[in-house]
């Protein structure tokens, strides 16, 4: 069940950053969709409680666990480096 408050942390983490990005709108709304969609199998998941669940789905979780993980640290970089390198383009003569 670890797995399970975690991934849920991690969408709304990941939720907050996309609305955000200001870029590629068509890709962040994309994105949002799978999530939401991950999200859904997941709530359903934790409704069925511990004892229901089996060992590929522990399995699946904590790959997606990672995988969540993986992409916050990706989109928390982006928006490190964007405005850096935003900075660093528009001093260019």
């Amino acid at each position: 069940m670890d797995y399970i408050e975690h991934v849920l942390g991690l969408c709304g983490t990941i939720y907050k950053a996309i609305e955000n990005m200001k870029a590629n709108k068509e890709r962040c709304e994309r994105v949002i969709q799978r999530l939401i969609a991950l999200e859904e199998l997941v709530l359903t998941i934790k409704q069925r409680g511990p004892d229901q669940i089996s060992p590929n789905v522990d399995k699946a979780l904590r790959e997606l666990c990672s995988t969540f993980d993986f992409a916050c640290d990706v989109i928390l970089k982006y928006f490190q480096t964007k405005p850096v390198k935003g900075f660093l383009k528009s001093k260019k003569p």
